[in-house]
């Protein structure tokens, strides 16, 4: 089964999905527009200036253009392919079961400090395995990381660690400490730096691998928003997080994150976790070069670790219902993340927030926030995501001002405006039934080019503690007219014009 039907298909990661001709057809039509109108206005350009040669000279560069840019993609689309995995073989536990329902112990972290004392709890715990997706990592908080992992794998001849992280916020001596495990530890010590990957066409965009995952010995996991950084996994700024070997990707952060995550005990669902790291790391592994890379997924043969502070826990919520889904560039319109963020926006009754570090949403979700609100006027649908503080760093920028062209799709909108904190949270509410939090930002970049990880959460006990974090987060932030002014939605659709397919 390749398409996605009615019924909603959860394709692993890498598992290739071909769009429908109604898909191919519409993204052929939107090209051939694009070029029409590049050629249009290079001729009306070249008349003013020049009179009929002018416009027969502008209209010619313009075709020149486009053939060097159709020329461009075709090399990037033939490398793209040497290097893209079209469909990874199932690793020995095959039975991976995405898009069900399993049972955890979880709980859902108040801060980015909390997801960060967590991922350090469960390491310690480690006796046998740690699968470790980063995403962004570095400087102070991920040697600290690596110190503990270094301190287990010495004392535990038994740990295996698999690490696959962004080389984005990577400093110097990050880089030194990994080489070193590397050398210390040789094969029990596994690890997958990945670069962005640029794509060049009438669209340019960049691919990445945006999971952010930990999974421990097959039974513990933590997962959402945070990444392992100071500006990532600290509530507080901290003065000491500037300086000058700091990675310069870094300086486009505000100081401080405010963010959530869960953190989870269950066999079943780390299971299925383990299974789609694997695929992960071998897809980005073959994207970054070798070619012949294998599965690299273990049986784990010993009884898992304890992780007392997990088993001792009064925070957890026990037997909660929660599913996985994962999406990736494979996967493009046809997105299992987006689809599902669809059927429970048009299943919403009475209240739904979406709490995100940016809101620039796709088509199919702001048709189904649009259809949501005609079909029930009661509806209230609620917005927090990132507004301009007194002081903002230049992504901070972006985020605030593209999301306000869609706030017409909210009732309530709330901007988070506190000083040196960017409010980086991937969380959805819908009644108070059900939840979804991941690493899926509501843009056009993490709907079709990067891979992602949600998690959907059917428990009404844990949906209202996400409800009571949320009410903190809308108090801490400043309510904002859900009509955007012309000059909002103007320069919204400037800056998603150039930027929408790189945030």
């Amino acid at each position: 089964m390749n398409n996605i039907s009615n019924k909603i298909f959860y394709p692993q990661f890498g598992e290739k999905i071909e769009p429908t001709w109604q898909q191919k057809a519409t993204e052929l039509a939107k090209k051939v527009a694009k070029a029409a109108l590049i050629v249009i206005a290079a001729s009306a350009i070249g008349f003013l200036a020049g009179g009929f040669v002018g416009a027969a000279i502008g209209a010619g560069a313009a075709v020149g253009f486009i053939c060097a840019v159709a020329i461009a993609q075709a090399v990037s689309t033939h490398l793209s392919k040497k290097r893209l995995l079209q469909q990874l073989p199932h690793p020995q536990e095959s039975d991976s079961k995405l898009g069900r329902y399993q049972t955890a112990d979880i709980h859902l972290t108040k801060t980015a400090d909390e997801g960060l004392k967590w991922k350090k709890a469960l390491i310690k715990s480690a006796e046998e395995s740690i699968e470790l997706s980063g995403n962004f990592a570095g400087g102070k908080d991920f040697r600290e990381v690596l110190a503990l992992i270094d301190s287990k794998m010495t004392k535990n001849s038994k740990v295996k660690t698999h690490i696959l992280i962004s080389s984005d916020l990577l400093e110097d001596a990050d880089r030194k400490m990994l080489k070193a495990l590397q050398e210390k530890f040789s094969d029990r010590f596994q690890l997958l730096i990945t670069d962005r990957h640029f794509k060049v066409g009438l669209d340019f965009h960049t691919e990445e691998n945006h999971v952010k995952l930990l999974v421990v010995d097959g039974k513990y996991f933590v997962s959402g928003g945070t990444g392992i950084h100071p500006r990532l996994n600290r509530e507080k700024s901290s003065r000491h997080q500037v300086h000058r070997k700091v990675a310069p990707s870094s300086r486009l952060l505000e100081r401080s994150s405010r963010d959530s995550d869960i953190v989870g005990k269950s066999q079943d669902v780390a299971k299925t976790l383990r299974t789609q790291f694997f695929r992960l790391y071998q897809l980005w592994e073959m994207r970054s070069g070798n070619h012949s890379a294998q599965n690299r997924f273990f049986t784990l043969q010993h009884a898992p670790g304890h992780c007392s502070m997990v088993e001792n826990s009064r925070v957890h919520t026990q037997q909660v219902r929660m599913k996985v889904i994962v999406g990736g560039p494979e996967h493009r319109a046809n997105n299992p993340i987006i689809r599902h963020y669809e059927k429970r926006i048009l299943k919403a009754k009475n209240k739904l927030h979406i709490a995100n570090w940016t809101f620039c949403p796709t088509k199919p979700i702001q048709r189904a926030l649009a259809t949501a609100k005609k079909n029930n006027p009661h509806l209230k649908r609620i917005l927090v995501h990132n507004g301009m503080a007194k002081r903002s760093t230049f992504g901070r920028y972006l985020q605030a001002y593209a999301g306000r062209g869609f706030f017409h799709l909210a009732d309530k909108v709330y901007e988070h405006t506190k000083q040196d904190q960017i409010y980086h949270k991937k969380v959805a509410t819908f009644d108070d039934t059900h939840m979804m939090i991941g690493s899926f930002n509501f843009t056009k970049k993490s709907a079709q080019f990067d891979h992602e990880i949600a998690f959907v959460i059917k428990d009404k006990r844990v949906t209202e503690k996400c409800h009571a974090i949320l009410k903190k987060d809308k108090k801490q932030a400043t309510k904002a007219t859900p009509q955007a002014t012309l000059k909002d939605k103007v320069r919204s659709h400037l800056l998603l014009q150039f930027m929408k397919n790189l945030i």
